[in-house]
């Protein structure tokens, strides 16, 4: 939909560009670059959708074995100096499927429930943080 959507924008762009005048250079060339932002865009998403339809390329034997022992070890990568949190991000996306968060007003802690990729289900409570009413502003320490 995201394609047919960007599809219509280029032709609606064209269409602007031809209707406008082609003395007024400063109109038609705002109109001509979103037309290019426009086909732009279209190649983008086209090139994303060929994308998911190819498969990726299979691991080897050393990048499986590398795989499996960082699995074996995910802390002492979630803990690594050099370890971005962009990687850590990208760790959580892979294995965690949704977090529930249950949370009562009266509860000093709210309950998690993890849903692992693998289907295996965490539950956790973790503390609500402490908040105080100053000056009439509620506010969270």
């Amino acid at each position: 939909m995201a394609l047919e959507r960007a599809r219509y924008e280029v032709g609606r762009a064209r269409r602007q560009y031809d209707a406008v005048d082609p003395e007024n250079r400063l109109v038609a060339s705002e109109l001509e670059a979103r037309w290019n932002q426009a086909l732009e865009h279209v190649a983008e998403l086209e090139a994303r959708i060929a994308a998911i339809g190819e498969r990726p390329a299979a691991l080897d034997d050393a990048q499986k074995s590398e795989l499996m022992e960082l699995g074996e070890d995910v802390m002492a990568l979630w803990n690594h100096p050099d370890a971005p949190v962009q990687l850590k991000k990208r760790i959580l996306r892979t294995v965690l499927n949704e977090i529930v968060v249950d949370s009562k007003p009266d509860s000093s802690t709210h309950r998690l429930i993890l849903h692992w990729a693998g289907g295996v289900h965490t539950e956790l409570c973790v503390e609500r943080n402490k908040s105080a009413n100053i000056g009439g502003v509620r506010t969270v320490l």
